[in-house]
């Protein structure tokens, strides 16, 4: 009994020895399983994630072998450049002018340019929006040519720098209050992701997971693959950058709370801009020059301020009527010619009045300076009617962008002057309301010139 024993008792250690073997040999077997398990998500990841770009570039190669509009699109910038330099050369006398009747020798008549929609419709102007500050589509441009978003930016507002600013927040209508980037995480205004190559998608990608980046991180959505045939579905970085920047910018130097409307600027909620937010993280634009010294800039800005030279002054825009306000320090006119993208909407045409003496000027300012034909009657009445006696001249002063920045009224009495704008205003509601020359020939815009007939 006791030789059973010690033989059941030794049967019992050694299943317990091979229990034990088998015990470790299957922790060591799901451990592998584990790893194998955990390769094999890896690697469809890897496959969804490379199917997923082969479906993008497939339908990018789609749409550009069935739309050559796409591949046109990119050249449309420098067709129209050269159309507008064309239209700058045209004859007085050629056709698409505004005014049709023969100019008479000894008068004056204004003639320039204006950009309106293409298909036309009832609007004339140099720029869409106020043409002040970052022109959206010239960094648009800008960041194909190359340009940082700091570049971009100092080019659209003089004598600034970038600086990064911590511990701000911002009220948003219907949203509260919230930290600046946040805010800038949620602008609309343009698209949101970056056009980016495979190889750029693929570098983001290992760089968001060498961070240890959520799988739903929004910072992880930066680029796509660039479809030819449109321009909203991406934009440059560098570009939506600097429009990160400006509208930061703009919006902490808004009365809160601040609307989320172009009224203000387009706010959407959200997170898609969360990458550029990041990357840019609570920088604003200063202001180094004799406006506002050291703090953030009012950075206004606009969708195209192109009128075939660039953006405007301030002064020339928002100054007062007599137009003798000084130009904001950053927000002067900025050259933008070599690398705006035209976008096709817009386009640009060469226009005319018919010609008119200085006698017909003056019975605009006098029926302008009378209660009921305009607004601003007796501002007029009283600086330039009651000044200049009889007009014997006038003069133009423009900026450096060729906008009408002051008109100098010269009579027998004395002198006067007017804004661009203004005189624009007076001249377009004189011509709609008495069409003194039997046609509606508006000054197009305040790119305009004067000349006197020879």
């Amino acid at each position: 009994q006791q030789v059973v024993n010690d033989k059941t008792r030794e049967s019992i250690l050694g299943l317990a020895d091979e229990l034990a073997i088998l015990n470790a040999s299957y922790d060591e077997y799901q451990d592998q399983l584990q790893q194998i398990e955990e390769d094999t998500v890896a690697l469809q990841e890897r496959k969804e994630f490379l199917d997923e770009q082969i479906r993008l570039l497939d339908e990018a190669i789609a749409r550009a072998d069935s739309n050559a509009d796409g591949v046109r699109a990119k050249l449309g910038g420098v067709q129209q450049e050269a159309e507008l330099l064309e239209s700058l050369l045209e004859q007085e006398g050629s056709e698409g002018e505004s005014g049709s009747n023969e100019l008479v020798s000894g008068e004056i008549y204004f003639h320039g340019t204006a950009i309106q929609p293409d298909p036309p419709a009832d609007v004339s102007v140099d720029a869409f929006g106020h043409g002040l500050g970052l022109s959206q589509w010239g960094a648009y441009g800008a960041g194909n040519a190359g340009m940082s978003a700091e570049q971009i930016l100092s080019t659209y507002y003089k004598d600034t720098h970038v600086e990064a600013r911590t511990g701000y927040t911002i009220n948003v209508q219907g949203y509260g209050v919230m930290s600046i980037d946040d805010y800038a995480a949620g602008l609309g205004e343009i698209p949101s992701k970056a056009c980016g190559t495979l190889q750029q998608i693929e570098d983001w990608a290992a760089y968001a997971n060498s961070q240890g980046w959520a799988a739903n991180d929004a910072r992880r959505n930066k680029y796509v693959l660039d479809n030819p045939s449109t321009v909203w579905d991406c934009w440059p970085e560098e570009a939506i950058k600097a429009q990160v920047i400006a509208a930061r910018s703009y919006g902490i130097t808004s009365a809160q709370p601040i609307c989320t409307s172009a009224a203000c600027q387009v706010y959407i909620g959200g997170n898609a801009k969360q990458w550029a937010a990041w990357e840019t993280s609570n920088k604003f634009i200063i202001s180094d020059g004799y406006t506002q010294t050291g703090q953030i800039i009012r950075a206004y800005y606009s969708a195209y301020n192109h009128n075939g030279w660039g953006s405007a002054d301030h002064a020339t825009v928002w100054g007062a009527n007599d137009g003798n306000t000084t130009s904001y320090s950053y927000l002067r006119a900025a050259y933008d010619a070599p690398f705006t993208y035209n976008y096709t909407f817009y386009r640009s045409e060469w226009k005319r009045t018919n010609s008119y003496s200085m006698q017909d000027l003056q019975s605009m300012i006098n029926w302008c300076s009378t209660p009921g034909n305009c607004n601003t009657y007796a501002w007029l009445r009283d600086n330039v009617k009651n000044k200049i006696g009889n007009l014997q001249s006038l003069v133009l002063e423009k900026d450096a962008s060729g906008r009408v920045r002051k008109v100098i009224l010269n009579g027998d009495a004395g002198s006067a002057s007017t804004s661009g704008r203004y005189f624009r205003s007076v001249f377009n509601k004189w011509i709609e309301n008495v069409q003194p020359s039997g046609e509606i020939d508006k000054i197009p815009s305040i790119t305009f010139s004067a000349t006197v007939v020879e």
